[in-house]
């Protein structure tokens, strides 16, 4: 498991990445990507299946950060829409918030962020960018 300055490197050469924790702890920041089909919000069929064991490891005490803020951060790019990305990247966001509401964690807990450019550089058409991040 990556440790938490490891995660702050990796982020920082991802487009900027918030992540919200202290550098100096060396707990890892679990995080998981939620893919997306290509142009939409609709959640890919691969991060379907994932929502459950997602939302089971969220509220687990064990993971270290029961009850703590959830970031999730959508995004998009211009591959996928010539307009509306951020507004596409936001609506990536609330789908995975509201699908793990349903899952059972509290939406107290979230906060949203949308980015209308890539996380990373990817050419993969089945992957490009369609997703978004979460941490907790």
């Amino acid at each position: 498991m990556m440790k938490r300055r490891d995660v702050l490197a990796l982020a920082a050469g991802l487009s900027g990445l918030a992540v919200t924790r202290a550098a100096a702890s060396s707990r890892p920041i679990p995080f998981t990507i939620v893919y997306f089909k290509p142009g939409g919000y609709e959640i890919d069929q691969r991060s379907v299946e994932d929502i459950p064991k997602l939302a089971a490891r969220m509220l687990d005490p064990a993971e270290g950060s029961f009850g703590g803020r959830v970031s999730v951060k959508g995004h998009a790019d211009g591959v996928e829409l010539e307009a509306g990305l951020k507004r596409l990247a936001l609506n990536r966001a609330q789908v995975v918030v509201e699908t793990l509401v349903a899952a059972g964690v509290p939406r107290r807990r979230f906060f949203i962020e949308a980015a209308a450019e890539p996380m990373y550089p990817n050419d993969k058409a089945d992957q490009r960018n369609c997703m978004a991040m979460v941490a907790w």
